[in-house]
């Protein structure tokens, strides 16, 4: 009785690692019937780029390796995939292993909830790029990496407090998501592209000369040109970029793109 109407999920593996009991919560964690999981292979049960995994696990356990806290992401038989988290002790008779038990957990919230936390801890709510925290330590990183020549650029969106005096901050907010929007799009998969103040974003680029970063800032602007031909507003952006050959100070190379891209800010309001 216990067993059955147990919380937790519980569950025994003959030999051969065939399920032989399974408990209420187990069934409806993963959506089957008794009779459906009683002689299925527990590993079939699991995700396949998992599989191999959990049955070097299940190996280690029949061979007297306890099982304390293993993760096993399992699919259910409507494919939803939940990350159970399974203990596991062995049972032998005549000095032989005939099966073993499990005590587990459906941990797929839980772990959810602490890739969110991580998420947001590294991201800026309002754009969903990389926040200041996370871009100083990449900086700092790669100032030791193998990755030279590193290029930066810095964005800045001109005329942010205009539309926040004259429009609202939520205006100003849209104008904001609509520069991260472009500045996503253009940027390679690698290249770390974060907003690093108010109206200021920048992109580390690795593996990146002065020659090809050049190119990256032609497609920005690319990228920027087209986006305002369907704006209802213009966005505009001041862009600036510096390049680090040789392995050094990254924090010189964001001052001096930080630098240039006031530069093409001044222009710009020079201009207007």
């Amino acid at each position: 009785m216990y067993i059955e109407e147990a919380n937790d999920l519980i569950f025994a593996l003959d030999a051969t690692g065939k399920i032989t009991l399974a408990n209420r919560a187990m069934c409806a964690t993963l959506g089957y019937t008794l009779d459906e999981l009683i002689g299925t292979g527990l590993v079939a049960l699991i995700a396949p780029d998992q599989r191999a995994n959990v049955q070097d696990a299940l190996t280690r356990l029949f061979q007297g390796e306890p099982i304390d806290a293993l993760e096993m992401p399992a699919v259910t038989k409507s494919g939803r995939r939940v990350l159970i988290e399974a203990r596991g002790r062995n049972f032998t008779q005549a000095n032989q292993v005939i099966g073993t038990l499990h005590i587990a957990r459906d941990v797929t919230e839980r772990r959810q909830t602490v890739l969110r936390l991580e998420y947001l801890s590294t991201h800026d709510a309002l754009t969903d790029l990389y926040n200041r925290l996370f871009f100083d330590a990449e900086l700092a990183r790669l100032e030791h990496s193998r990755y030279f020549p590193v290029s930066i650029v810095m964005g800045d969106v001109n005329g942010l407090k205009a539309t926040n005096d004259q429009q609202g901050h939520a205006a100003g907010d849209d104008l904001l998501r609509r520069a991260a929007t472009v500045l996503r799009e253009a940027f390679r998969g690698e290249d770390i592209v974060a907003r690093i103040g108010g109206d200021e974003f920048a992109a580390l680029l690795p593996n990146t000369d002065a020659q090809a970063a050049q190119h990256v800032l032609a497609r920005v602007k690319e990228h920027l040109a087209r986006h305002n031909q369907n704006a209802a507003y213009p966005l505009r952006l001041a862009l600036g970029v510096a390049t680090s050959e040789q392995p050094g100070s990254l924090f010189k190379v964001l001052h001096a793109a930080d630098v240039a891209m006031y530069r093409d800010k001044h222009e710009e309001e020079g201009n207007a």
